[in-house]
């Protein structure tokens, strides 16, 4: 064997890139370097150099024996050379230095760490052995400086406080749970770091410890399990105390407010620890000792002023789900190693200084529903692989500095919702499909560089369409979608149907519509038009938004003079016709006032449209919640300008529905209330607010005539006119529907209590009919077709039997006809696939012959041909 003289090499060994000058052992962890050596006469020696960071090196005189195997079977490893560090006390730890070579390629030389008796570390870099020794007969690595935890020396609580603690009231049984003792006596040291003087928490010896704000002890014995500071009225002004790393078995640290100072590196030996949250003015570092928390299923650090990289050591966190270090002052990389959190749920690094590359170990974090990497100084291309996360919802690059093209492979992400990559330095084309993902609804590319075209199928999820510059790469009037005729069903008295206002309603047809009850516009050919949502400005204004589905464009106009206020718009090439810009110019032109005189209801009040004001003339209205089914009116005083602000149901263990008012002459607001209920009184006051301007005009009596007039509808009953011929219809039809099944409906049961029907009580007409799951036995009444606000018809899963009348196609109205699951036989009424926007399921029953043309255009659910002798009409079957 040959030896390596100690005193030859003593003062040879270059340090390489050293940390920063620090003492030996900072409370929990140690610097140790090291550096091998291979002899050049006989490669097969090697020697390992080791010190103490800041003491002197000591180089063995006996080669490394690499013969002892590693449980992996992929490495051998050397034996361990002991290093001796100084602890403050006096006294010293021993660390441990080994090197591991692979098996599959020896030249592959590996260091690894690990306290006296703890678990080895092993590097992930090889050793690269060629830097030249002095006397020119050894090659050497570089010095590696590993940081290494060390063993725990818990906290030795105040004896003064360990006395406090002991007298009975704090902890009931001081002696049979001194564990409990050390806690209080901890957490009563804590206190005053926390918040200073005083006892604002209420943790004091002389109350239980039951009743310690933010405090839970649990377990037999008790021990203290979790400190959860958060709210409460608490100002937390002080700092994290490292006391508490003595709370051994905790597993909850929450602590949020004004607190300031560094993270304790103590808090890493918290072995238990499941969740650390630490929401404040944290300054500093984070400790890599965290990454020793084993247990941690929850880092959430974010929102702090915390400094330097990210350490590496938080990759051995293996049960974190999520870690949350946004909104802090982080610089250097993203340490690869965050990589092997497989358990990762979200993972938040927004927010920082963060350079270089995304690094593509990401990609392993399969159960990974959000990824946060936004508002960082990242550089170079988005890694293909971070498309293998199958679980991803949501991906936020933005205001980054990333190059490069936009992965093809983000076509297969399958789950994605969310995808954000504004403001980077993106080139190339925009992929055609950028998740397979059902639910993918939010996508930006904004402010990159970006060529060609934007795909249409891209269309509806583009936040920022208007602003990439760029043209649709076909026609939108190319994927128009469908007929969507649904404008015919809401005509006003004068005949001009109104412009749909519901996101799955649309209108293909040309000519003069109503896009609110003062304004009209002409619709062009080549769109699918609806009306987006209207809403009142900070200024007042009130404003409406004219929308084409196929481009997703739209136009912001004064719904009462028709001026435009700004567009959102996305041409397609040159040379199509319909281009959206073109199609909006028409609409804006023609845009002209032409208000609709509002017809009365039933009961003689007229109903109140949603932001559109209303001059008073002592007559009744009626606002409509919901679907209009809302029992409320009341009366606008003479001259008085009433808009209605907004609608809505409580849901509080009863249906309340409240109803906010404005006076538009001064801008105050009443809002009413009250239980949708029968034997509930409606229309109370719940808040007014009345302004300056109001109070100079009287509006406080105006608003007390409102509220005095306010009363419930009557509820339907068959004697009223309205609906007296549908209650006739269902009361014929009622014996061949049910059959061997029982239904209410009858004269001496009140209308709104029979099975299944549901009233408009503006119309006081039924519309919903769903009578599902509910025992049928009998078959489908012609009659039914006579119900002619019928909006859905919904009689599934019983045991019908018979044709479909052909007669349900003639309810004008229809959008939804449930029938599947019955035992419904003969052929398939030619007229359902006539109706403007039907909603059909015929599967699941015995239905014969062919289904009709047209009928897969009309929003099919469920499969006609799934019943079994049903064809194509056409095939020779």
């Amino acid at each position: 064997m040959r030896s390596l003289s100690l005193a030859a090499l003593a003062g040879l060994i270059a340090l390489g890139a050293a940390l920063a000058s620090a003492s030996a052992r900072d409370g929990i962890a140690a610097t140790v370097e090291a550096a091998v050596w291979r002899s050049l006469a006989d490669p097969a020696l090697l020697y390992l150099s080791t010190r103490a960071e800041g003491g002197r090196w000591r180089t063995g005189n006996e080669p490394l024996d690499l013969s002892a195997p590693d449980p992996s079977g992929r490495f051998q490893r050397s034996n361990a050379v002991p290093v001796a560090v100084p602890l403050a006390d006096g006294g010293a730890a021993t660390v441990e230095v080994a090197v591991w070579r692979s098996l599959a390629d020896p030249a592959l030389l590996y260091l690894g760490t690990r306290a006296e008796g703890g678990s080895w570390r092993r590097g992930s870099e090889p050793l690269d052995l060629s830097v030249a020794g002095p006397s020119g007969r050894f090659r050497r690595s570089a010095v590696v400086a590993v940081r290494v935890p060390l063993p725990f020396i818990a906290p030795r609580p105040d004896p003064r406080l360990m006395d406090a603690c002991a007298n009975g009231v704090a902890v009931p049984d001081p002696e049979a749970n001194p564990g409990l003792v050390g806690d209080c006596a901890l957490l009563l040291e804590a206190r005053d770091i926390l918040v200073g003087d005083g006892e604002p928490l209420g943790w004091s010896a002389d109350r239980s410890m039951g009743s310690w704000r933010g405090i839970t002890a649990e377990g037999s014995p008790p021990r203290v399990t979790d400190v959860a500071l958060v709210g409460y009225g608490i100002d937390l002004r002080g700092r994290v105390p490292s006391v508490l790393a003595g709370l051994s078995k905790l597993r909850r640290l929450y602590l949020k407010g004004a607190l300031t100072g560094p993270i304790p590196p103590e808090l890493g030996q918290l072995r238990d620890l499941r969740d650390l949250r630490l929401y404040a003015h944290l300054t500093g570092a984070i400790p890599p000792e965290l990454g020793a928390l084993s247990s941690l299923e929850e880092l959430g650090l974010g929102g702090n002023r915390l400094t330097g990289a990210i350490p590496p050591e938080l990759g051995l966190l293996t049960n974190l789900e999520y870690l949350r270090l946004g909104a802090n002052q982080l610089t250097g990389g993203i340490p690869p190693e965050l990589g092997a959190l497989t358990r990762l749920w979200s993972l938040e690094l927004d927010g920082n200084q963060l350079t270089g590359t995304i690094p593509p170990e990401l990609g392993a974090l399969t159960r990974l529903w959000s990824l946060e990497l936004d508002g960082n100084q990242l550089t170079g291309a988005i890694p293909p692989e971070l498309a293998r996360l199958p679980l991803l919802q949501t991906l936020e690059l933005q205001g980054n500095r990333l190059t490069g093209a936009v992965p093809a492979e983000f076509a297969s992400f399958g789950n994605l919702r969310e995808l954000d990559l504004r403001d980077n330095r993106l080139t190339g084309q925009i992929p055609a499909k950028l998740s397979a993902s059902p639910h993918f609804d939010r996508l930006w590319l904004g402010g990159n560089r970006f060529t060609g075209c934007l795909p249409l199928d891209l269309r509806e999820v583009a936040q920022d369409r208007g602003a990439l510059g760029l043209r649709f790469c076909q026609c939108p009037a190319s994927l128009l979608p469908g007929d969507g005729d649904a404008s015919t069903r809401t005509v006003g008295a004068d005949g001009i149907p109104f412009l749909p206002d519901g996101y799955d309603e649309y209108t293909t047809a040309t000519g003069t519509h109503r896009v609110s009850y003062s304004l009209v516009v002409d619709l062009p050919d080549g769109g699918a038009w609806r009306l987006g949502r209207r809403w009142r400005t900070d200024d007042g204004d009130i404003r409406a938004r004219v929308w084409e589905e196929a481009s997703q464009s739209y136009v912001v106009i004064d719904p009462f003079t028709g001026e435009e206020h700004g567009r959102v718009v996305v041409d397609g090439p040159a040379d199509c016709v319909a281009n959206p810009s073109t199609q909006l110019d028409r609409i804006v032109a023609s845009a002209r006032a032409q208000p609709l005189a509002v017809p009365p209801d039933p009961d003689g009040a007229r109903l109140m449209p949603f932001l559109e004001p209303v001059v008073g003339d002592g007559d009744s209205w009626r606002v409509a919640v919901g679907s209009g089914d809302a029992p409320l009116v009341f009366d606008v005083p003479e001259g008085m300008r009433l808009t209605l602000e907004r609608t809505g149901i409580v849901i509080n263990g009863s249906a309340t529905i409240f109803v906010d008012l404005r006076d538009e002459d001064s801008g105050s607001e009443l809002t009413l209330f009250g239980s949708t209920t029968h034997d509930t009184s409606i229309g109370e006051e719940w808040r007014r607010d009345v302004t300056e301007a109001g109070k100079a005009r009287g509006v406080d009596a105006l608003f007390d005539r409102i509220v005095a007039s306010t009363r419930k509808v009557p509820p339907p009953a068959c004697d009223m006119p309205a609906i007296a011929p549908d209650c006739a219809i269902l009361l014929g039809a009622k014996a061949a529907l049910a059959g061997d099944a029982a239904l209410n409906w009858s004269l001496d049961v009140p209308l709104e209590d029979w099975d299944g029907i549901v009233v408009n009580r503006r119309t006081v007409r039924i519309v919903w009919l769903d009578l599902r799951n509910a025992g049928l036995t009998g078959s489908i009444p012609p009659s039914l077709g006579g119900l002619s606000r019928l909006d859905a018809l919904g009689l599934n899963g019983n045991r019908l039997t018979g044709a479909i009348p052909p007669e349900i196609a003639a309810i004008p109205g229809l959008r939804f006809l449930h029938l599947e699951h019955n035992l419904l036989t003969g052929a398939i009424p030619p007229e359902l696939a006539a109706v403007p926007g039907l909603r059909l399921d015929l599967s699941g029953n015995r239905l014969e012959g062919c289904i009709p043309a047209g009928l897969y255009d009309i929003g099919t659910y469920g499969v006609p041909d799934s019943n079994p002798a049903l064809r194509r009409c056409g095939d020779a079957r």
